[in-house]
């Protein structure tokens, strides 16, 4: 029998040298390999240079945090903005800057003469057989991906990386994390889980959640500093009870951290130790509700719906401080801003952070 010519070897020697290009591209214009990927599927999938950061995260399988850092980074680095859609200010719309992807466009050139310079080596039906068999290997490629994502989701068992604290009566609790947290996703519980008060999904060693007079302690194994490292690729969920008013208490800092307070009735929100990546979602406040971050912010994010009165205190000095739609730059020493309906109003947050700030954004969504 005749052998096939067929050499797998060939297809994973070029998915390699594809990769390692794309990553020497992307360094060269000063993004990640990940960021890179992220502003092409933008471009190529935003209709008419313009697109969602909902419709982003569709496309990369990130979380909407996630999808908020990559969109500050490119918007630093100058290949996209954002702005409120004029049909629908709720949304925001992500625009790219065609000028800066020309940049791109000179550092493939070589790889787009090559590509002409070996398809002219070829007849017309054998390109057409080759692009035939290129389609069939991406439509390949792309259930491969998807039957790999949902294998991972069905293989998970549904309870076993699962720990709660009962619902119990009470109308108030609060949450502590003690030890600080690596990678933290902080929310409220889906309707229908009433039966507890709090409940915690994780990959790797199991957070520790005990409960005393309705104070929620939470705590995650640190060990070494390398472990701490790989922590933060390893996601935590905690869902919080919906039908309690919640304090929340972080002591030790954060590496990442995703709250998202919007659906919770919220009393007070503490952040010791300081943080960097950080997203904050409030929801609409019941009197005046403190949020105090002590120990620094680095890339930090806090939303609150529009028409929701705050007073921002910084102390220590801020750079890269953007305040709803102003870009304010950079401030040194005390800085104070408060909304124009601040003083008037009875339900408002009060916003404290100490030990200064870099890329911080205050916005209403």
């Amino acid at each position: 029998m005749k052998k096939s010519p067929f050499d797998p070897e060939i297809f994973r020697e070029l998915s390699a040298r594809t990769v390692m290009f794309h990553q020497a591209v992307a360094e060269r214009m000063g993004l990640s390999s990940a960021d890179h990927k992220c502003l092409d599927l933008i471009e190529r999938h935003g209709g008419e240079g313009r697109i969602t950061p909902g419709r982003v995260a569709e496309l990369t399988g990130l979380t909407t945090g996630a999808v908020t850092g990559v969109l500050d980074r490119l918007e630093s680095a100058g290949f996209v903005w954002r702005e409120k859609d004029p049909d629908d200010r709720r949304q925001i719309i992500v625009h790219v800057r065609r000028e800066r992807l020309e940049e791109f466009a000179e550092l493939f050139e070589p790889i787009r003469l090559a590509a002409e310079a070996i398809c002219a080596e070829y007849t017309a039906a054998e390109l057409e057989r080759i692009m035939s068999f290129t389609r069939k290997c991406i439509e390949a490629t792309t259930r491969a991906t998807e039957a790999l994502q949902r294998t991972q989701v069905e293989s998970a068992p549904a309870e076993a990386n699962l720990v709660t604290v009962p619902r119990g009566s009470r109308s108030t609790a609060s949450f502590e994390a003690r030890r600080g947290v690596a990678a933290l996703m902080l929310g409220a519980a889906s309707v229908g889980e009433g039966a507890h008060l709090v409940r915690a999904r994780f990959e790797g060693a199991p957070p520790t959640l005990s409960v005393d007079d309705g104070v929620v302690s939470y705590t995650h194994p640190r060990g070494s500093p390398l472990d701490w490292l790989r922590m933060r690729s390893k996601w935590v969920r905690v869902a919080l009870a919906r039908d309690v008013r919640w304090a929340v208490r972080i002591k030790g800092g954060a590496a990442k951290l995703e709250a998202d307070l919007g659906a919770l009735s919220l009393s007070s929100f503490d952040l010791l130790g300081g943080a960097n990546d950080l997203l904050l979602q409030l929801g609409r406040p019941e009197g005046v509700v403190p949020v105090r971050i002590k120990g620094g912010a680095s890339t930090a994010r806090i939303q609150r719906p529009r028409n929701v009165p705050m007073k921002l205190v910084v102390h220590g000095g801020v750079s890269g401080l953007a305040v709803d739609s102003m870009k304010l730059g950079s401030v040194g020493g005390l800085l104070e801003w408060a909304s124009p309906d601040f003083e008037a109003a009875r339900d408002r947050f009060e916003l404290e952070l100490h030990g200064g700030a870099a890329d911080l954004t205050l916005e209403s969504v």
